[in-house]
């Protein structure tokens, strides 16, 4: 397990880091993920099944939040 920070833009929000820490958490090999405001994010995943760029990808595809 590894452990990475992101900055995500356009969090504002309780609503907002739930909404990301679930599509994080969601994807196979993250362990967990913690969103704090203004724009951080925590995730700790295996590299052996996601990568961090994947991690990106999939935050970035939200349409949502761009990491």
């Amino acid at each position: 397990m590894v452990k990475k920070e992101l900055k995500v833009e356009g969090m504002s929000c309780g609503h907002c880091t739930a909404a990301v820490e679930r599509l994080l958490n969601a994807v196979e090999g993250v362990e967990s993920s913690t969103a704090n405001l203004p724009n951080d994010v925590v995730i700790e995943f295996d590299e052996t099944k996601t990568t961090i760029e994947d991690l990106k990808t999939i935050i970035n595809d939200s349409e949502i939040y761009k990491a």
